[in-house]
């Protein structure tokens, strides 16, 4: 794409040196040719302008005569009469240096309107050009701004669904272990209970147990003592 750019440019550049050359020569039919030419190629160039306007100036000065150029120099309106003789080589020469002056005059007058198109139309193409940055930098800026927002949104629901996942896990582990703990609960309770039974009973088999040998220890006292007595 870059190459066929710069072939284009080259050919275009190219086209304007003829042109410019047919000018200088006075082929101003040849000129208009290699402009149009150029014209197909670049189209929007200020240069095109520049040049026809130029072209059109020098067909306006060829019009006009030389000794017309010269003021004082030009021959009456009338004409020349048979038999009047022609303009020695001096007043040639002057006219011919004038019109060359007026030429020269004429080539830096368009010379400076090319300069002053030229820099009004890059100056244009820097304003558009920067337009389009900033354009295309606050759609840049406006789209990021834009998915900053929805990644925001994203995450917060990301973040609300993991903290639902994490409470109801919470809740379901709590709820286990308090099933697990009110297990191990009852069955200590159930230990305890069979623990202290087993125990109430061993100690109340003992306390029966010395209750009768106190109650065998009294009577045998009490029949001692019945005996003593009779005797």
């Amino acid at each position: 794409m870059s190459e066929s750019r710069d072939k284009i440019r080259a050919e275009f550049r190219q086209r304007l040196r003829s042109a410019d050359k047919c000018i200088i020569d006075g082929n101003f039919d040849a000129a208009m040719r290699e402009l149009a030419a150029a014209k197909q190629l670049e189209p929007d160039n200020p240069f095109i302008h520049a040049f026809e306007e130029r072209i059109s100036l020098f067909k306006k000065q060829q019009k006009r005569s030389p000794e017309d150029e010269s003021g004082d120099l030009a021959p009456p309106a009338t004409g020349r009469r048979a038999g009047e003789s022609t303009p020695d080589p001096g007043t040639r020469a002057i006219s011919s240096a004038t019109a060359s002056i007026a030429e020269a005059d004429l080539r830096r007058e368009l010379e400076e309107e090319y300069k002053r198109k030229y820099t009004e139309e890059l100056k244009k193409a820097e304003e558009r050009a920067e337009k389009l940055l900033a354009d295309e930098k606050a759609a840049l800026e406006k789209n990021f701004l834009k998915q900053r927002l929805e990644n925001e949104r994203e995450l917060e629901k990301m973040k609300l669904r993991f903290e639902k996942e994490y409470q109801d896990r919470l809740a379901a582990e709590i709820a286990g272990t308090e099933r697990r703990l009110e297990g191990e609960h009852l069955s200590e309770l159930a230990q305890l209970e069979g623990d202290l039974k087993t125990k109430m009973h061993q100690d109340l088999q003992a306390r029966m147990i010395e209750e009768k040998e106190r109650l065998k220890n009294e009577l045998r006292s009490l029949a001692e003592q019945e005996r003593h007595a009779a005797m």
